[in-house]
């Protein structure tokens, strides 16, 4: 049975998440660690493959043909990454090679040394059959990232190529592929080989392709041909609901870009197994996750991600590893963006309280690191879900800082002055200080190049009709913290000022009108992390469960109240609190703070 709505949380969401990072986590874990990417002597310019997959043996036999030019002078050895390839032939212009199979890599000896800014052209036959990367069904298969498991490459992320692909399937079987359709030709023995042109010069971990016995729905949006594929689990009315948004998603995140979606069709794939992978012009989700949609249209947060991925991921994609926050804390902000655009503020405030709750268990298990880096990391270093979480919270807090109309015009001109480029973390701060006038170096030096977040507490007092907040930072570093504090009061209501805590300690004080309800730290919860608040009494922490504005301050308040609840023994004090979490769990706006309540209450 699927998960009530206010259950999601536990659910659906989280269970998807959760299978993405291990996804990732075992495809970065799979790949050799001394060498995260084959050679950065070579700048490939374009791949040719003819690929057949047995579905019946799980094998593939491929031909490539690998368009180079050498960025050194008198090249003499090429490194590509092949794992799982069993390379038969290598040769240039029909002279055989010398190679060796090495750690994951493909070692080619060039008969003649290579010169920078002269193409040329390597041809390598192989076979596989693939424990990762290319997955098998009965009915249907799909590649997705982990390419040097299908097809000889240099999957450094920098090096963009173009592809022309040549797929030899069952006649009967509905496939894409990256790029646009070129042509279908039958060939004997039921089978029909399909091609497309990929023109666009992409990273490598975004080539793949899917096909199979699938249903499709085709719909238009501005000139744009949007496609669904499903194989028969759902019928073709549930398939048109689960993408129901796909056309209102590309209109926003063109809208944002500034920048139109690039193709004239965009697939989405959902098929067997764990799969969740972004490749240019399509996607391929995890079957199971459209029920997840279905039950509840809000859980369209993955479809949103992927989609996202198509600017912001694919057309302006890191240049190495040390960047690739870039790649996924940019889509994950956008994913959380568009659902604003979609359902409200409600729904932005559960995505972020989300990404912080997760982040602080990042950060409780030691495991915390930049985001970004200025020195090369391996391809095994650069992935997990801090790069999403983090990512999107650093993204969000940055918006905090710029205001709206910086923050969505330095995104405008990141997106279009680096499309169809590779970009370092650098390229988004001159984007973004263009945009605002502002300064940001100590900004991008805290929250991206430095590890961890800063140890901040915060009490309150009552003096000579004044509310006095007492900030002080305990770390051994010393930040620049943006910070919105709420005081509300009986007579005054809800008064709330910027301050920018600089030094160790700061004092901020209030008028008190009448009396104290709510002092309440990160108004608007835009720190990607919790504020410690010392010196609540219960009174306080019941109204900001109940009145807080955002869903970051009413689970602040319900975690505190849970914590109470852990060990006060005062029968009246403990049935209050439980009744405030009852009435939260029933009538709370946000199905988060419901999920966090049901959850509390049954601990």
């Amino acid at each position: 049975m699927m998960a009530a709505p206010d259950n999601s949380f536990n659910a659906s969401r989280a269970c998807v998440r959760l299978l993405v990072f291990i996804f990732l986590f075992l495809s970065l874990l799979l790949i050799p660690s001394s060498k995260s990417y084959a050679s950065t002597s070579i700048d490939v310019l374009d791949y040719s493959l003819s690929l057949e997959p047995n579905l019946s043996g799980q094998t593939i036999a491929g031909e490539v043909r690998i368009s180079f030019l050498s960025r050194v002078d008198n090249l003499s050895e090429i490194t590509l990454d092949a794992q799982e390839l069993q390379v038969e032939e290598v040769s240039e212009n029909g002279t055989a090679l010398k190679f060796e199979a090495k750690e994951g890599h493909l070692l080619i000896r060039l008969a003649r040394a290579a010169s920078p800014n002269v193409a040329r052209s390597l041809q390598i036959r192989y076979s596989a059959k693939p424990t990762r990367g290319l997955k098998f069904f009965a009915d249907h298969l799909y590649a997705a990232y982990n390419t040097p498991r299908w097809m000889p490459c240099n999957f450094e992320p920098g090096d963009r190529a173009s592809l022309f692909l040549k797929l030899t399937l069952p006649e009967n079987f509905k496939a894409v592929a990256n790029g646009d359709f070129v042509e279908k030709k039958s060939l004997p023995g039921g089978r029909a080989q399909f091609v497309w042109r990929e023109r666009a010069s992409v990273p490598p971990y975004v080539y793949g392709f899917a096909a199979g016995l699938f249903q499709e729905v085709m719909r238009e949006k501005n000139d744009v041909q949007l496609f669904f594929l499903a194989r028969s689990l759902y019928t073709l009315t549930e398939v048109e609901k689960i993408f129901a948004d796909t056309s209102d998603m590309l209109e926003f995140f063109e809208k944002r870009a500034g920048v139109e979606y690039p193709k004239k069709r965009y697939t989405q794939v959902l098929a067997s197994g764990g799969v969740m992978q972004e490749m240019s012009a399509f996607t391929v989700l995890r079957e199971n996750y459209g029920r997840d949609v279905l039950t509840e249209a809000r859980e369209n947060w993955l479809i949103a991600h992927e989609f996202a991925h198509q600017w912001w991921g694919i057309r302006v994609s890191c240049a190495g590893w040390s960047d690739f926050w870039l790649n996924e804390g940019f889509a994950e902000f956008m994913m959380s963006a568009y659902r604003e655009h979609r359902f409200g503020q409600d729904e932005y405030d559960r995505d972020m309280e989300m990404a912080r709750m997760s982040y602080a268990k990042i950060r409780a298990a030691g495991k915390d690191r930049p985001l970004a880096y200025r020195t090369p990391i391996t391809e095994s270093q650069a992935g997990g879900p801090i790069v999403y979480d983090k990512g999107a919270l650093v993204v969000n807090l940055l918006r905090y800082e710029l205001g709206e109309d910086a923050f969505w015009r330095g995104l405008r001109l990141y997106t279009t002055r680096n499309f169809d480029k590779s970009v370092v973390t650098g390229d988004l701060q001159k984007a973004m200080e263009e945009a605002s006038g502002k300064a940001l170096t100590r900004f991008f030096e805290q929250w991206i190049y430095t590890p961890g977040v800063p140890y901040l507490v915060a009490r309150h007092r009552l003096e000579k009709g004044e509310v006095v907040v007492e900030l002080e930072q305990q770390g051994s570093a010393l930040w620049n913290i943006p910070l919105q504090i709420a005081v509300e009061t009986s007579g005054g209501g809800r008064e709330s000022r910027r301050v920018d805590l600089t030094e160790r300690r700061l004092e901020v004080r209030f008028r008190l009108r009448g009396n104290l309800l709510s002092v309440r730290l990160d108004d608007g919860s835009h720190l990607p992390f919790r504020v410690k608040q010392e010196e609540r009494p219960v009174s306080m922490l019941l109204y900001q469960l109940s009145h807080e504005p955002d869903t970051a301050g009413r689970a602040e308040a319900l975690e505190q109240i849970q914590s109470l609840l852990a060990y006060t023994k005062e029968e009246s004090t403990r049935a209050q609190l439980k009744a405030a979490l009852e009435e939260r769990a029933a009538r709370d706006t946000t199905r988060l703070i419901r999920a966090l309540a049901k959850r509390a209450l049954e601990k």
